[in-house]
């Protein structure tokens, strides 16, 4: 990649059988069992919401990591569309999955399943952003600033994330706010989700009809963990452009990564060829969030794409085009 613009990914896979992933989502769970416990003293169906996909290495893998509380039974709360292999994840690890067939229902459908079979519902989304220190104490963002500090650039110009909770942009942008930082925080947004809009207009009320197809982020509402304060920028990505991305870096990377961090790259190297074109030297920093073992029939599947409608010509002739000159 051409100076003077330096391109740094942290990542952050995690798979089962490893050590659990030390992410705001199971925190919350965690955090929720316990107390569920102590006020019960009995074992509770736990009630996970996974609306537009967004299982992603949390939720039921990780209530399967409860430890004394494994005799939880975990029901996801789904939409009617989720591909046949997250349903056997879910499933292999002892949980059940709930069907809905509007995205936006997921919140009110997942109260009344735990009212119905005297359970709780986790929500793990709406309290991500304070699950962990945001000042610090292992976090996201101190990592990302700690593995910088023997980089030529070690204060980024940019880190670029995407919203699925809102809690790794609440973390990163507070965190840089409170170290007095120069970094600035740039939020990637892909189709169907409402946060981009709701950001640009100050509409946090805003409520969309569609899930993401993007795994892991977007949401059909913006979700109370998402703080639009910290927010410096936000790009919309189109999902074309998320699957060109990924494909376009497999053999650049020698892996298969998700959805999500193709939407990460896209917008960060939209920023690296802005500044590369001011000739501003330093360097942005964004993450690679899954690997892409589990979308072989979706993101890397040819005639997937094309029942989508999409087309990744144009996209994938941008990234070469971007890959030769730095131009965007």
């Amino acid at each position: 990649m051409p100076e003077p613009a330096v391109l740094h990914d942290q990542c952050q896979l995690a798979r089962t059988g490893q050590q659990p992933c030390r992410d705001e989502q199971h925190l919350v769970i965690v955090t929720g069992a316990d107390q569920v416990f102590e006020q019960v003293g009995r074992p509770v169906p736990a009630i996970f919401q996974f609306g537009d996909g967004r299982e992603r290495r949390t939720c039921v893998q990780q209530s399967a990591r409860l430890g004394p509380h494994a005799r939880t039974s975990a029901i996801g709360v789904e939409h009617e569309k989720a591909s046949p292999e997250k349903i056997a994840l879910i499933e292999r690890q002892g949980g059940k999955c709930h069907f809905i067939d509007q995205p936006s229902a997921i919140y009110d459908e997942s109260r009344r399943l735990a009212a119905e079979l005297g359970g709780h519902f986790m929500d793990q989304f709406t309290h991500a952003e304070r699950a962990t220190d945001w000042r610090g104490n292992n976090n996201i963002a101190e990592s990302i600033f700690d593995q910088m500090k023997l980089e030529p650039s070690p204060e980024p110009d940019w880190v670029v994330v995407g919203a699925g909770t809102g809690g790794t942009s609440a973390t990163v942008g507070r965190y840089i706010h409170y170290q007095k930082l120069n970094t600035r925080l740039a939020v990637v947004d892909p189709e169907h989700s409402v946060f981009f809009d709701a950001w640009r207009d100050s509409n946090p009320d805003l409520v969309g009809t569609r899930g993401s197809r993007i795994e892991g982020i977007g949401r059909p509402r913006v979700e109370p963990s998402f703080i639009g304060q910290v927010i410096d920028r936000m790009i919309k990505v189109p999902d074309a452009a998320s699957v060109a991305t990924i494909r376009y870096v497999e053999d650049l990377l020698g892996r298969r990564v998700g959805g999500s961090t193709g939407t990460n790259l896209w917008g960060a190297f939209e920023i690296v060829a802005e500044m590369r074109q001011s000739r501003t030297r330093g360097s942005v920093v964004t993450l690679l969030c899954d690997g892409g073992e589990r979308y072989a029939n979706t993101y890397y599947d040819d005639s997937w794409v094309s029942a989508q409608g999409m087309d990744l010509d144009p996209c994938l002739e941008r990234l070469n085009n971007f890959h030769r000159t730095g131009n965007w």
